[in-house]
C-alpha cells in the first residue's frame, strides 16, 4: 500500500509557497521484522513444507499398501498433515506481523504432539500384535518366541515414544520462541 504525503510550506522571506511530496510504502511506515522472528519463520516454513510432503506421502503410501496399514496410521497421517498446514499457516501470519499467526501455530504444534502420541500408541500396539502372530511359528521354541515379542516390542515402543519426546521438545521450543518474539507481532 503506498501513501503519498504532501507538506505545503510558506517562505515568508521570499513569499512562495514550497510543495513538497513524499511517497511511503510498508517498508518505511510499517513496523520492521526483527532477525530473529526472519530466521524462525523460515525454519518453520522449511520444517512444514517437510511435514506437509510427508504427510501427503504417508496418506499415498497407506492408500497403495494397505498390507503395511493399521487403523490408526490413516488417523497419524491426517494429523500429521493438519498440524504442518496450521504451523505454515501461523508462520506466514507472523512473517506479516499478524498477532492471530501465533494462535494458528500453537494450535498447530499442540496437534503435532497429540498426533506424536497417537502414532506412538498405534506403533506399539501394532507391533505387539504382529509379534504375537509369529508366536505359533514352527520350529520356533515357545520361550525364544516369547523373549522376541517382549524384546521387539519394548525397543520399537521405546522408539516411538522418544518420538514424542522429541516432538514435545522441539514444538515447545518453537512455542517459547514465537511467544517471546509476540511483541513483535503488531498487526
Amino acid at each position: 500500500m503506498l501513501n503519498l504525503k504532501i507538506k505545503i510550506l510558506f517562505s515568508p522571506s521570499n513569499s512562495k509557497f514550497i510543495i513538497m511530496s513524499e511517497t511511503l510504502d510498508a517498508t518505511t511506515t510499517g513496523t520492521k521484522r526483527p532477525g530473529f522472528l526472519t530466521v524462525l519463520c523460515i525454519l518453520t516454513f522449511i520444517g512444514s513444507g517437510l511435514g506437509i510432503l510427508s504427510g501427503v506421502l504417508g496418506l499415498i503410501g497407506t492408500s497403495f499398501l494397505p498390507f503395511f496399514t493399521t487403523e490408526g496410521t490413516m488417523i497419524v497421517q491426517v494429523i500429521a498433515l493438519v498440524a504442518s498446514l496450521l504451523c505454515l499457516f501461523g508462520a506466514v501470519k507472523m512473517w506479516g506481523l499478524y498477532k492471530q499467526g501465533f494462535t494458528f501455530y500453537l494450535l498447530g504444534a499442540l496437534l503435532s504432539i497429540a498426533g506424536s502420541v497417537v502414532a506412538a500408541v498405534t506403533i506399539g500396539s501394532y507391533v505387539q500384535e504382529t509379534m504375537a502372530s509369529m508366536s505359533g511359528m514352527e520350529g520356533m521354541d515357545a520361550s525364544l518366541s516369547a523373549a522376541m515379542n517382549a524384546s521387539a516390542t519394548a525397543a520399537v515402543t521405546a522408539a516411538a515414544w522418544m518420538g514424542v519426546v522429541w516432538a514435545v521438545v522441539v514444538n515447545g521450543l518453537f512455542i517459547i520462541l514465537y511467544a517471546v518474539n509476540r511483541k513483535h507481532l503488531t498487526r
